[in-house]
């Protein structure tokens, strides 16, 4: 007869490995929101990382192509034939994989729409400290990461983040005003490993 304390192993021990940890550079990671119903899937390639969402709504479908450079910083977003591009100069993208002992990462940071020059700021990006984020029946130890991007002529952009380093993903985003209230927080319900096409 086994112990409860042998099964209760036994089944977070299966929990554990259901849950995705390092992906294959052959294998993408889907993200699924409930409501509203999202599938968001990411891969690996040359250019760093790509995610494609689908929203589905009343009015149907809306795709969004991205593309990052790295998992924290946004480079180029493609939706409705509109093509947002946004370029970086300053500390070197690798020092974004060593944030907590690091003062923080801050760029130069440039937008463009199609070809054409919209705006310059600045991006910097801080450790706030570790934490946990729950997606489905999956639990990841996070970086808390707190990004603030100022364009010329624009409201400052305010984005917490919770970033898991082994998946190089961004499991939740919490979106702040200036003042620092909350907008809109963005978080996962299943997460799942697929074959990449």
């Amino acid at each position: 007869m086994l112990r409860p304390a042998l099964v209760a192993t036994a089944l977070l021990a299966g929990q554990a490995m259901a849950c995705p940890q390092r992906p294959e550079p052959a294998q993408a990671v889907v993200l699924t929101t409930l409501n509203p119903p999202t599938t968001d899937r990411f891969t690996r390639s040359p250019k760093g990382m790509t995610q494609h969402q689908i929203v589905t709504t009343d009015g149907g479908t809306v795709e969004t192509h991205y593309l990052y450079p790295h998992p924290l910083l946004v480079g180029e977003r493609q939706s409705g034939g509109r093509i947002l591009r946004l370029r970086y100069n300053g500390n070197p993208l690798e020092w974004l994989d060593q944030l907590p002992g690091r003062q923080g990462w801050q760029a130069a940071v440039t937008l463009y729409e199609g070809g054409e020059k919209r705006a310059t700021g600045k991006n910097m990006l801080r450790f706030l400290g570790l934490d946990t984020v729950q997606v489905g029946d999956c639990r990841y130890a996070v970086w808390r990461i707190e990004e603030v991007m100022t364009l010329e002529g624009m409201e400052p952009i305010t984005l917490e983040k919770a970033y898991n380093p082994d998946l190089g993903l961004v499991l939740q985003v919490v979106q702040k005003s200036p003042e620092g209230a909350v907008m809109a927080i963005t978080r996962f319900d299943r997460i799942e490993v697929v074959p990449a096409e």
